[in-house]
């Protein structure tokens, strides 16, 4: 899911963030911000229920809300105080909204290259350290003869 992309890139540089598929999950945690706390929201359409109800509770809570939608003129993007617009057409039967869920995954790196921009210092840190812990659990490969990429055609 896209907010699991954006919240996995974020913890990588060390923001605290949670991205929960469950409903309840989503509310318990905006009912935690503040007016320190970014929620960042994602629809397609941005008319989904429980999208704008958890863009709602943490609005209520003081929370800066970030809509990720296509269409910024229904509820969710009229509630978010800033509006990332992806363009995406999704046909009658959306096999799995694959066009929607590109446009959104390019609006999440745009974002997270952005943040980056603004704490580099900090990130960079924060992703060796990351990708340091990481590599310790990683499969040690080393090549052998005959055994590089270029010949598996």
């Amino acid at each position: 899911m896209t907010s699991q992309d954006l919240a996995q890139k974020l913890t990588r540089i060390g923001i605290v963030c949670q991205a929960s598929l469950d409903f309840h999950l989503q509310l318990s945690d905006v009912s935690l911000t503040t007016e320190r706390s970014v929620a960042v929201v994602v629809s397609h359409r941005g008319r989904t229920a429980e999208a704008v109800e958890v863009a709602g509770a943490a609005k209520a809570h003081g929370a800066t809300i970030i809509a990720i939608t296509n269409v910024p003129g229904l509820p969710l993007g009229k509630l978010a105080d800033i509006v990332l617009n992806t363009a995406a057409s999704e046909g009658r039967f959306r096999a799995g909204a694959t066009t929607s869920r590109i446009a959104q995954l390019a609006v999440v790196d745009f974002l997270f290259v952005r943040v980056v921009q603004t704490r580099f210092a900090e990130a960079n840190a924060a992703l060796a350290v990351t990708r340091d812990t990481l590599w310790a659990h990683g499969l040690r490969w080393e090549p052998q003869s005959g055994d590089d990429a270029e010949d598996e055609t």
